[in-house]
């Protein structure tokens, strides 16, 4: 059975010293509490339209402190942390597109106060224009990854899994 998965890695001197895995198996994700169906292959697919691992020309690159603000201020203040999408974003959870990035989030001028959702780490890679945050979103494991690149982000793709802890919660 094709299952969405992600996965993260900390190596320290070049070993493996954390592991931290989301599998979504049928029936893990609900919203309003019916179940929300993966699609597993439009994960895979979806490189085709958002060229997840192709290099960002290097005049459009965002530099690493521009695309962690950006995450910091999405992950603190969502929904209204959604900003600076482009209008054909497309947003998957689970590889099941609900629609464009924007759907249900407003962009809130100035720095994010409070802390809707608890970020846990907070990646990003210039060269390819991917940024990574891991998080607890309502019951769920959850982990995000965007494209973004010139100030704006191109797909927010998420992957989330039942879970009541993730085992750094209290970190």
């Amino acid at each position: 059975m094709d299952l969405p998965v992600a996965l993260r890695l900390k190596l320290v001197d070049q070993k493996i010293t954390e592991i931290e895995t989301i599998a979504v198996r049928p029936g893990d994700y609900k919203v309003s509490g019916s179940n929300y169906p993966s699609k597993p292959d439009a994960i895979s697919m979806s490189d085709a339209s958002v060229g997840w691992e192709k290099p960002v020309p290097e005049a459009m690159r965002n530099t690493t402190k521009e695309m962690n603000a950006w995450m910091l201020k999405y992950f603190k203040a969502f929904p209204a942390g959604v900003c600076n999408t482009v209008s054909n974003c497309q947003r998957q959870e689970n590889g099941n597109s609900p629609g464009a990035c924007s759907l249900g989030g407003s962009c809130q001028a100035g720095d994010p106060t409070g802390n809707v959702l608890k970020s846990h780490s907070i990646f990003s890679d210039v060269e390819t224009g991917i940024g990574v945050g891991f998080d607890l979103f309502m019951g769920n494991a959850d982990m995000h990854m965007f494209k973004m690149y010139g100030g704006k982000v191109y797909a927010v793709h998420a992957i989330l899994g039942a879970a009541s802890s993730t085992g750094w919660d209290d970190k």
